[in-house]
């Protein structure tokens, strides 16, 4: 409904700037969209566009396993698999304080 949305919002005519989370936007639903996705602005807390290292890492590691860009749902996964594996390595998963306090 949010393709059809996009569309029939370019469609109306309406002279408004169209802003929507990232799940709106993403690249997936923008390439449906097509053109009537011109001008839209998008607001994330990740972009595969982040220029750092270890945002690149992640961007061409997944391209690589998968073949596609990731989405947003991607680099939450990634992010809390790192989160884990840093609270691992600092405390045993058996001792709940210690385990929160490294999270």
């Amino acid at each position: 409904m949010g393709i059809a949305f996009m569309k029939q919002y370019a469609q109306s005519g309406v002279d408004l700037l169209l802003i929507g989370p990232a799940f709106s936007f993403d690249q997936a639903t923008v390439q449906a969209v097509g053109d009537a996705a011109m001008g839209v602005k998008n607001t994330a807390n990740w972009s595969k566009d982040i220029d750092n290292a270890a945002n690149k890492k992640f961007v061409d590691g997944f391209v690589e396993a998968y073949g596609r860009l990731p989405p947003i749902y991607a680099s939450y996964g990634y992010d809390t698999a790192n989160l884990l594996l840093s609270a691992m390595s600092k405390a045993d998963i058996s001792d709940a304080d210690g385990f929160r306090a490294a999270l």
